[in-house]
């Protein structure tokens, strides 16, 4: 027969003893982490892990580096939250629009080095985009607010109108199918191919074809993936859509996409080296993106990267001598041209006058 007053006393001492044990720091069992019995599904457009350093703002290399100068100042300082509406035309660069700008348009020559005041453009507007048809410019969308991307308020336009240097004055012209924001402009063949929209703080896939001989508007094939505020440039026929947010608060894109206007198909090509909101423009059959920045609470980057098509391909250049985002970008004669922007993470201020040339011959 078991006395369950000696069970019990030794229960008791044998709590005694353990209690004493942990009082002596007696060494404890140590947890074992458990692997994870699943993996997170990817998501589409995971971030690289970036390579890069922001330059301090101000910050410039002396002495500069090769293919490097710095010309004669923008009369206005602006920017714009993709890349500033630069358009050329017999040589001469116009830049359009822009916070800090509004409605401003200012000639620069390139030849001369000089700036001039050009006809204002009637709407006054920010994130438009532009695109030249036969010697004259065509200014598509856009916002009246630059801080519409923040308070989330429908102040987006389909507003079209067209300048021509010419006679120096603008006209309208049918406006676009829907309000059109943060979208990016190529020509080939006589038409207008806009990419891309902001709506409530998100990117669209949209693609709509404008034709200037008709004054009509068109869908095209949509973007494989949802992005506003991206570039685009065309090299032999096609048009290549590099980078741009996919919402607000969204870290930029890194994918590069091709757009073929005559079977209305896209091709999904070589991702960039880093995910990018930046300028872009062609030299030889190449694309060149300049700086940029990957998200909004970030200032501008200094570097260059090239893009091969023949081998789909991208490499990265000698870094600019300054960091900057929210510029413009213009070729004229092989050089390329760089105006406008800011250096700074938001609110991005000051706004930039600077103009730089890069001549892709001498540097890289």
């Amino acid at each position: 027969m078991i006395n369950r007053n000696n069970v019990i006393a030794q229960c008791f001492n044998l709590l005694i003893i353990a209690l004493v044990l942990v009082a002596c720091g007696a060494p404890q069992p140590t947890a074992t982490s458990i692997p994870p019995t699943d993996t997170p599904a990817p998501t589409v457009n995971t971030p690289i892990p970036p390579t890069e350093t922001l330059v301090p703002p101000t910050e410039t290399l002396v002495p500069l580096p090769p293919g490097w100068s710095q010309k004669a100042d923008m009369p206005t300082a602006r920017w714009s939250d993709s890349s500033l509406d630069t358009n050329v035309i017999d040589g001469k660069i116009y830049v359009i629009g822009g916070a800090g700008g509004g409605t401003k348009v200012e000639m620069y020559d390139p030849a001369t080095d000089t700036w001039t005041q050009k006809a204002d453009m009637p709407t006054k507007r920010y994130h438009l985009s532009t695109a030249v048809v036969d010697g004259k410019i065509y200014a598509i969308g856009g916002n009246t607010k630059h801080t519409s991307m923040i308070t989330n308020e429908v102040t987006s336009l389909p507003t079209v109108e067209v300048y021509d240097p010419a006679t120096g004055t603008w006209s309208a012209r049918a406006d676009a199918p829907l309000r059109i924001d943060s979208s990016s402009a190529s020509v080939v063949d006589g038409k207008i191919y806009v990419f891309g929209n902001w709506v409530a703080n998100k990117a669209t896939t949209m693609v709509q074809m404008y034709d200037p001989a008709t004054d009509t508007w068109s869908d095209k094939a949509d973007m494989p993936s949802k992005r506003g505020k991206l570039s685009t440039n065309v090299v032999n026929g096609k048009i290549y859509a590099v980078g741009g947010y996919g919402g607000y608060r969204v870290t930029a894109f890194y994918s590069v996409d091709e757009y073929d206007p005559v079977t209305d198909t896209w091709t999904i090509k070589a991702d960039m080296p880093t995910y990018r909101v930046a300028a872009t423009v062609v030299v030889d059959g190449r694309i060149y993106l300049f700086g940029g920045v990957r998200d909004r609470e970030e200032g501008g980057y200094p570097s260059v990267y090239q893009y091969d098509l023949a081998t789909d391909t991208w490499t990265r250049l000698d870094d600019m001598p300054f960091a900057r985002m929210g510029h413009g970008a213009a070729v004229v004669d092989g050089k390329v041209y760089l105006i406008g922007g800011t250096e700074t993470p938001h609110p991005w201020q000051p706004f930039l006058q600077e103009v730089w040339e890069f001549d892709p011959a001498a540097g890289g």
